[in-house]
């Protein structure tokens, strides 16, 4: 049986994390078990899905509450920056509930010279 491997994936949803080597803090995964009470890095990632057949192109990251979300959302962006990364894009923890203001506050800050 011939297995099919589908390539140009965009990975939908993954999560990050470098709480256990001195990133930012994450309230999320050290209170899971024991499996989960290390980093999760983009290499990890790739590793991952390379033993797979899923070729994967781009991935989106999405928020696991590494604190605080905005510090979350900039070390993100560095990696969206980065020719080399494999993260195209991002869902940040920005509290829309809250409304319109809360929003614009968070995106203000991470707007640079150049809007």
């Amino acid at each position: 049986m011939a297995s099919h491997i589908m390539e140009n994936v965009i990975d939908a949803h993954i999560h990050l994390s470098r709480h256990f080597s001195g990133g930012l803090k994450n309230d999320w995964h050290p209170h899971e078990a024991a499996a989960f009470h290390r980093d999760w890095t983009e290499e990890d990632y790739r590793c991952s899905v390379a033993k797979g057949k899923f070729k994967v192109k781009a991935a989106i990251f999405v928020e696991c509450f590494n604190r605080p979300p905005i510090e979350e959302a900039k070390w993100v962006l560095k990696m969206i920056d980065d020719p080399e990364s494999i993260i195209a894009g991002m869902t940040a923890q920005i509290y829309v509930q809250k409304g319109a203001d809360e929003v614009n506050a968070f995106l203000d800050q991470l707007r640079d010279d150049k809007g």
